[in-house]
């Protein structure tokens, strides 16, 4: 990595994320005078906004406009607190760090903190702007937890990490519990010290939630498909203006029956009328074709029916006879 590049990243790192001393002064200014080389003690004596003007008229080109970009986007962001009700400040605010984001690459420890401050920025900045909207912030928590490439030391275990897992167990209950579930586990995952961050009982209590919503995902999706056979049926079927319409609502009708909460009999006897209409209405429209494979279906279910009544009447002759 150059000289140059070096000292830019140390500059971002300082200035996104631990930039203030206990005096005023800025930490990233140091590597912003090296980069521009230009003396510490010649900017000294200037307020902190005009040393970084006198600064990036002297940066290498290449630095100028990303250096005076971070610089708007974290004083654009001093000016956002609890009380803010510029959505436009707030708007240029999320807009510029999303550029800045992409000046910081690699994954050196420095480069994933950096990378890190700038979401929870985003984070807090969201979180002013749309309080009652949580599916960006959880985008930057899961971001957050990407960035995270190696914890082996668990230097990562508090910050990013637990930090996310506390938000999201928090405030983020309208988020879908299966995307809730991956993002911990992926927390989960990377900890180090499980002794301290142990996640264990909430990832049940998660998993129990996904198994609960994948079954009424599926009790919905029954209703919604025995609700869309009886509108079919109905209402949609009587009032079909063409034989076309009524091919598509018939051919629907043969994806719908399965789920349909009827006898296994009856529903090969639905099939087996619904092709006979379709062999009409292909018939009629000219589509020998589709005439061709109606009278297949019609037949295999027809079949399929009388087996089933032969089966239902020697199991009942049975069951007559054992008394």
């Amino acid at each position: 990595m150059s000289r140059d590049k070096k000292l830019f990243d140390s500059y971002l790192f300082h200035c996104l994320s631990d930039d203030f001393s206990s005096d005023g002064s800025r930490k990233s200014l140091k590597y912003l005078c090296a980069l521009a080389d230009v003396p510490e003690q010649n900017i000294a004596p200037l307020a902190n906004k005009e040393a970084v003007i006198k600064l990036i008229g002297n940066l290498p080109e290449e630095y100028r406009e990303k250096v005076a970009l971070t610089e708007r986007a974290m004083n654009n962001r001093y000016k956002i607190d609890g009380d803010c009700q510029d959505d436009d400040l707030m708007s240029q605010a999320k807009s510029d760090f999303y550029k800045v984001l992409s000046f910081i690459n690699g994954n050196s420890e420095k480069n994933i903190k950096t990378r890190i401050a700038v979401y929870n920025h985003l984070y807090n900045i969201d979180e002013q702007q749309s309080p009652t909207y949580w599916e960006n912030r959880f985008i930057f928590c899961k971001k957050m937890v990407q960035s995270v490439k190696n914890n082996s030391d668990g230097r990562f275990d508090h910050n990013p990490l637990n930090i996310a897992a506390r938000r999201m167990d928090y405030f983020m209950k309208s988020i879908d519990v299966n995307k809730r579930y991956a993002l911990l586990s992926a927390i989960d995952k990377k900890t180090c010290n499980h002794n301290t961050y142990n996640y264990s009982e909430k990832l049940s209590t998660l998993q129990q939630q996904c198994e609960n919503k994948q079954e009424q995902d599926k009790l919905w999706q029954l209703e919604a498909k025995r609700l869309r056979y009886e509108e079919i049926r109905e209402y949609d079927l009587p009032q079909a203006p063409d034989a076309e319409t009524q091919i598509k609502l018939y051919e629907e009708l043969l994806t719908l029956v399965n789920s349909q909460d009827i006898s296994r009999g009856r529903k090969f006897n639905e099939k087996k009328t619904i092709y006979n209409h379709l062999i009409a209405l292909y018939k009629q429209t000219g589509n020998l074709e589709g005439e061709k494979q109606a009278r297949m279906g019609y037949e295999k279910f027809l079949n399929a029916r009388n087996i089933c009544r032969e089966a239902t009447r020697i199991k009942g002759y049975k069951t007559g006879r054992g008394y």
